[in-house]
């Protein structure tokens, strides 16, 4: 039993080295790629003709999103615990300040989009600007990951 374990903690410590990252880094990197694919996925859910193949691409964005979900907020409270351990709540509230703002002037962009222009108009530019926030993701996997460069 003994030597099993130490097998595992070995082999953990070879896939760290090999990539710089430590397991919830690993798992942060691959998260944030299933939370990118999870946009294309809600995109889908505008351009799909029928109820049940939207609720069906709705459904997949949620699977592909929740695991990011999960990880990211153990991955800031590492880093805010890291860089900030003074200020954590500082932090904390700024982050969901910005979080609650960027959602209001969300809702209201889109309200107004919509009464702006045609509805496949409206609808073109919302799957534009998810296809921007996946492409943001993947770029946020490369930048952020490992988080201490070498």
């Amino acid at each position: 039993m003994g030597r099993a374990q130490g097998a595992g903690y070995v082999e953990s410590a070879r896939r760290d080295a090999k990539s710089g990252m430590d397991s919830l880094q690993r798992q942060g990197k691959w998260s944030n790629l299933l939370h990118a694919a999870s946009w294309i996925a809600y995109a889908g859910v505008f351009f799909a003709h029928m109820l049940w193949p939207s609720i069906a691409l709705m459904f997949l964005s949620a699977v592909l999103a929740t695991p990011a979900n999960v990880i990211w907020s153990s991955l800031t409270t590492r880093v805010v615990a890291g860089s900030f351990p003074n200020d954590q709540g500082k932090v904390y509230s700024a982050m969901t300040f910005y979080m609650l703002a960027a959602s209001v002037i969300g809702v209201l962009g889109l309200g107004w989009l919509m009464a702006a222009v045609a509805t496949s108009t409206g609808l073109l530019v919302a799957g534009g600007i998810l296809l921007a926030c996946m492409v943001f993701d993947v770029i946020q996997t490369y930048a952020v990951f490992p988080l201490k460069k070498p």
